[in-house]
């Protein structure tokens, strides 16, 4: 993890999944005296499914197809 000095929060980059993979991940936080807290995958927060993304190269025919048939 890395601190970010303009948001002054944490910060951490998960690799990229194949698509409508589920992540779970697990965050442990310590303080200065050795205390720790942890937050597991089995909090809703902590699980998210990765979504495919919808190819850019299909958009502009997409809409040139969706023009043709919108009325005037």
């Amino acid at each position: 993890m890395n601190y970010s000095t303009l948001t002054s929060l944490y910060e951490v980059t998960i690799p990229a999944q194949p698509a409508e993979t589920w992540v779970r991940f697990k965050i442990v936080a310590y303080d200065y005296a050795g205390n720790n807290a942890t937050k597991d995958g089995t909090e809703p927060h902590c699980i998210y499914q990765v979504i495919p993304e919808f190819p850019s190269a299909i958009i502009l025919p997409l809409f040139m197809v969706l023009s043709i048939f919108s009325p005037l």
